[in-house]
């Protein structure tokens, strides 16, 4: 409660006090913040703007990492951040404008952390056919490489962060099947 206290508004750190004070406290098995990555950065000069806000969350990430530690509960919590609208990755996809990013709905990222989590990267990016700007690519469950004849294609991978993330906090296969028609356990993910 001491550190609950401390509380003031509703910034990254504050945020993160509050998560890890509930979880401690077993009053909240899910908690929902929001950590910006550069939001709709149209017009964000140099990039600027989602630099700082970049680093700025994974700098609240590892407060909130570190606040879990102090209570014992690095094991007991999985994060999950997922951007699922994807920006250009190409100046030519933004009218040659080095100055912010457009929407790009061929790719995404998620990133998971916890106990039954393993850590590496799967799938990947890809020029697009239009060869102006990159999507994200199929791949394989077992491996996470990125491959196109893989056995979870570009359009299934939503679907299949979801079902790997329940896997990871012990959703059985069962329900993830019945709620998840798409999509498949990302084997190679999981610890």
């Amino acid at each position: 409660l001491t550190d609950l206290a401390t509380v003031r508004g509703g910034g990254r750190n504050d945020l993160n006090t509050a998560a890890a004070v509930l979880f401690k406290m077993n009053v909240s098995p899910v908690l929902v913040a929001g950590y910006s990555f550069g939001g709709d950065n149209h017009g964000d000069t140099n990039l600027a703007g989602e630099t700082r806000e970049t680093i700025a969350s994974v700098t609240a990430l590892g407060d909130l990492y570190t606040k879990l530690v102090k209570y014992g509960l690095q094991d007991q919590v999985t994060i999950a951040i997922q951007n699922v609208f994807g920006r250009t990755l190409s100046t030519k996809a933004h009218s040659n404008e080095p100055n912010g990013r457009n929407h790009n709905a061929n790719h995404h990222c998620t990133v998971m952390i916890g106990a039954n989590l393993k850590a590496g990267v799967i799938g990947g990016v890809k020029l697009q056919k239009n060869q102006f700007d990159y999507q994200a690519t199929g791949f394989d469950s077992a491996t996470g490489a990125a491959n196109e004849a893989g056995d979870v294609p570009f359009e299934e991978t939503l679907e299949s962060v979801g079902k790997t993330f329940g896997r990871a906090v012990g959703v059985s296969a069962a329900v993830l099947d019945d709620q998840i028609t798409k999509g498949k356990v990302i084997t190679a993910a999981l610890a």
